[in-house]
Order: C-alpha cells, then sequence, then structure tokens
C-alpha cells in the first residue's frame, strides 16, 4: 500500500490590470479547481490598488491602470516546484503579457508561501522574497490567509499588516558596503538608519518599517557571517538587495518597496 501523498497549505498572489482582469481571476481559479491535486480552493475578495512601479520619483505610476489584486488559497498534493509549474501554464493558457518588470500585464500568479517551506533557488524562492512589505499582496489574502505564517520573519500575515499600519518610517539597511548602502539612498522620503554591526541594529531596528539586508556576498568575512544570518532573520519586513547587480537595480527595488508599504 503507497503512502497517502504529503498535503501542503499553499498561497497565491493573483494579480492583472490589462484586459478583462475579473475574468482571468474567475478563469485562474476555474482552471485550479478541477485539477485532482488541487483537494481545497479559497479565493479572496479582489482588491483595487495602485501600480507599483520602482520609479524614482514615481512620476508615471499615475499612467498606469489600476490592479485587481487577489489571494488564492489552495490545500494541494503538489510540491512547490510542480505548482509554480502549473502556475506558469495558467498563465500561458490565459495569454499573459508583460513587456518589462513592473510594467502592465493580464495575468500574474506569484507562488507566496508553501507551509513552512523556505527555500532559494534561481527558480524558485518560497517565501515570495518581497510579499512580507507588500500591502497590495498582503490586504486581500487577509480575507482567507490572516493566520497563515511568514516563516521567515515568523509573523502571521496579519502580524505584517499590523506592523506597516503602526512601524515608524524607518528603514534599517543593513550592510557591508556603506559606501553603496549611501549612494541608493539619496531620494528615499524615509528616514534611513546603515548599519554595519549587530550591536547598531539592535539599537535601531525596533519599530523599524522595514529592514534591508545589502550585503556583498563576495567580502563576507566571519566577523560579518552572524550579522547577516541575524538581519536576514528579522522578524519584519524584510527586502534582500544584491549590490552586484548594481546601484540602478538597488534603487529601484528600494522605491518600489517603499510604493507597496504604502
Amino acid at each position: 500500500m503507497q503512502p497517502a501523498p504529503k498535503k501542503a497549505d499553499a498561497l497565491i498572489a493573483f494579480g492583472a490590470n490589462q484586459g478583462d482582469c475579473e475574468d482571468a481571476l474567475n478563469k485562474t481559479v476555474a482552471i485550479l479547481e478541477k485539477d485532482p491535486h488541487i483537494l481545497q480552493l479559497h479565493c479572496s475578495k479582489p482588491v483595487e490598488t495602485q501600480a507599483v512601479t520602482g520609479k524614482v520619483p514615481n512620476e508615471d505610476s499615475s499612467a498606469q491602470a489600476t490592479y485587481l489584486n487577489a489571494a488564492i488559497r489552495v490545500l494541494t498534493t503538489w510540491s512547490a516546484t510542480e505548482l509554480h509549474t502549473a502556475m506558469i501554464g495558467i498563465e500561458k493558457q490565459l495569454g499573459r503579457e508583460r513587456a518589462e518588470r513592473w510594467g502592465p500585464r493580464t495575468i500574474d500568479l506569484d507562488l507566496l508561501l508553501v507551509g513552512d517551506l523556505q527555500r532559494r533557488q534561481a527558480d524558485l524562492v518560497v517565501p515570495h522574497p518581497r510579499m512580507s512589505f507588500r500591502r497590495f499582496v498582503l490586504l486581500p489574502a487577509l480575507d482567507i490567509a490572516a493566520d497563515m505564517v511568514h516563516p521567515e520573519s515568523g509573523m502571521t500575515l496579519k502580524q505584517l499588516v499590523d506592523h506597516l499600519d503602526n512601524a515608524e518610517n524607518r528603514i534599517v539597511l543593513t550592510t557591508n558596503v556603506p559606501s553603496f548602502a549611501q549612494s541608493i539612498t539619496s531620494e528615499v522620503p524615509y528616514e534611513i538608519k546603515i548599519v554595519e554591526n549587530v550591536n547598531q541594529f539592535l539599537s535601531v531596528s525596533v519599530g523599524a518599517k522595514l529592514v534591508v539586508a545589502c550585503f556583498d556576498e563576495s567580502d563576507i568575512d566571519a566577523e560579518f557571517e552572524s550579522f547577516v544570518r541575524f538581519a536576514s532573520n528579522f522578524a519584519g519586513p524584510t527586502l534582500r538587495i544584491n549590490p552586484a547587480h548594481g546601484e540602478n537595480n538597488a534603487r529601484t527595488e528600494l522605491a518600489a518597496a517603499i510604493e507597496a508599504m504604502k
């Protein structure tokens, strides 16, 4: 007798701002409900939100149509990889069109959570690396998944939203390349605290809205290893920026995160 397949509680984000967005959401739900690997499915009420563009300053967001965002929670026998593959298939089936990063799109499905899984691979990162501070992701998810735990922060989705609502407009940027960190924060509308060790971090992280981890991984010595682990496990919204991708990418990531927190 073969053992019963494992079941996973997974959360998917839906977003679109081109074409018939509600129809695309309904078709996505219908495709998932028909699949034998999906044992249960709950879809949130859709929420309309402004586009996040990552522009600095954000001059062009008004040019994009508002997004329809929703969350889909499923109990599934698929693995994270299999579910992700199925989501890509649905996007293709429904004619996904997206010419630029954070540009307009007909459909976008993101895998947010799969139980307490933590995976960082080139083709799949779970939890989704930006979900902990994205209000447009968290708000619809509260409708069906307020109790789900973000395994990196240790906070429920409800607690993450409460944090965004109540935390000070302060960002803590943890780094081993302070010159790079300073270069990407000149146009940030929040208070920025750049810290380079655990003691500094402890003194300024309480009450901060977001922690940004910006480490040159090719130059992390033993002294910094514990700091990297400490900062990366901050119990709250966290953004990881790779300095190797350049200043323009870092500014865009930071600007988009600030937009998404509002």
